[in-house]
């Protein structure tokens, strides 16, 4: 949660993943419901109870992140997989590599912070002792925390390096129109047969009471 919190920090994070409703391909704009946000304005305008405010919270953001955030590694090959379902493809695409660039940066500087309170700490254990396996042992520590501190400073891709990098699609994900056809049929035939079964069962009351 603290990490899309970070996240909807960024510039139109927030009313993408709460407010879009339709996208515009025309003009790669997205269509904003206008009972929760006003695009001119930049404000939300929802109408909710307390304890919720017009502005979602981040836990409310949370929801709407999990349902359309997609991560799952291959057995085979390790690689972590992750994909991001929108309405628009262009937010889709930005807000994906947002999310490796983020995570990168996330994880480079708690582990830059937990080495530099490291190394804080074995320098001033060294200073103090003068025991020559003691010493050996902290110097191994601090070369340890030197290392990490070198990959974190030297590496954007610091906790996911990119294989197949985030990409715009041509085609809608979803819904699938043949899927809605299939199902449509379905139900158009299922409604008719009730309604040839409905009409055979009053008709044949109907001359049983004639």
């Amino acid at each position: 949660r603290e990490f899309l919190k970070h996240l909807i920090s960024f510039e139109d994070i927030l009313p993408a993943l709460m407010a879009a409703k339709e996208y515009d391909p025309s003009t790669q704009q997205i269509i904003y419901d206008e009972e929760l946000f006003d695009d001119n304005s930049g404000n939300w305008i929802r109408d909710v109870e307390p304890p919720f405010d017009p502005t979602p919270s981040y836990l409310e953001a949370h929801e709407s992140y999990l349902s359309d955030f997609s991560a799952y590694q291959v057995p085979e090959t390790g690689f972590i997989v992750l994909s991001f379902d929108h309405v628009s493809p262009n937010f889709a695409y930005n807000f994906l590599s947002l999310i490796i660039s983020e995570i990168n940066k996330w994880m480079m500087q708690k582990d830059l912070d937990e080495s530099s309170k490291a190394l804080a700490y074995l320098n001033d254990q060294a200073s103090k002792t003068n025991l020559t396996n003691m010493n050996s042992s902290i110097s191994n520590l601090i070369e340890s925390n030197l290392e990490t501190q070198m990959r974190a400073r030297s590496n954007d891709d610091y906790a996911l390096s990119i294989i197949d990098p985030p990409f715009t699609p041509e085609l809608k994900s979803k819904p699938s129109r043949k899927l809605i056809l299939i199902l449509g049929t379905l139900i158009g035939g299922l409604l008719s047969l009730l309604l040839v079964m409905i009409n055979h069962y009053f008709i044949k009351k109907k001359y049983l009471h004639i």
